[in-house]
């Protein structure tokens, strides 16, 4: 009896390969290869390649494949908030959480935290302000995630009523 493959799933495969890319390039060759041997792959995978690109300073390229995504779901967008952010586009960063609010996806704490993480690193206390009350709108700004978020972007802004 011949031994089994040493990975379940073409899917279990190329994210072994995406977590192990050290470099832009790398995760690009693994995407391409995606595209033509596995084009039917799963929203997992898409995000995995996403997670990649994001990881390794590529919001641009992230921003490409989410486009291209013919499903999303609020962990695609996640991803690229938190990546424009971190690379300190903070208005790509605001402009992807409307986008995903507007294409009917379900932004959930984690959304609201990245965007807020945002708010925070440029000091803008206006959108702050609205992503507060967007929060409140969805009612996730009670919760212990979003309102540490909340207390955060208001100190960071100058905004802390001591």
């Amino acid at each position: 009896m011949p031994p089994p493959p040493p990975f379940p799933s073409l899917d279990a495969f190329y994210i072994h390969l995406l977590r192990s890319c050290a470099s832009l390039r790398h995760a690009a060759a693994v995407h391409g290869h995606v595209a033509r041997a596995h084009p039917a792959s799963s929203l997992f995978l898409r995000n995995s390649l996403l997670a990649a690109y994001c990881r390794l300073g590529g919001p641009f390229p992230a921003r490409r494949l989410l486009d291209e995504m013919p499903r999303r779901n609020a962990v695609s967008f996640n991803l690229l908030i938190d990546a424009y952010s971190r690379e300190g586009l903070v208005y790509l960063s605001l402009e992807t959480f409307v986008t995903a609010r507007r294409a009917g996806v379900s932004v959930d704490r984690f959304s609201y935290a990245a965007a807020l993480a945002a708010c925070s690193r440029a000091g803008e206390l206006r959108a702050g302000k609205a992503v507060h009350a967007l929060a409140v709108l969805d009612g996730l700004s009670s919760g212990v995630f979003v309102s540490n978020s909340l207390l955060s972007m208001y100190a960071r802004c100058g905004e802390a009523g001591v």
